[in-house]
């Protein structure tokens, strides 16, 4: 769950750059150039915690019914 919610983490910036094709179209990349000159190269990984924590909540409902499932198969 750690590792999908770090490997989001690491893919944000593509992300970013996709959404912003997205939503603004072929001028999507000057305006990121433009973020980046005015807030940094850090600015492409705004909301990379938010995204990490959903896809950890996402993921634990999953493992947590598999390990169940694992450690009573044989109850059942």
């Amino acid at each position: 769950m750690l590792s999908a919610a770090a490997f989001r983490m690491i893919l944000t910036p593509i992300d970013t750059l996709k959404t912003t094709l997205q939503v603004q179209g072929a001028r999507g990349t000057v305006l990121l150039r433009q973020r980046i000159k005015s807030n940094g190269l850090g600015s492409l990984w705004w909301g990379a915690f938010a995204t990490a924590a959903a896809t950890f909540v996402g993921h634990y409902p999953w493992f947590a019914t598999v390990s169940f499932l694992c450690d009573h198969e044989n109850d059942m």
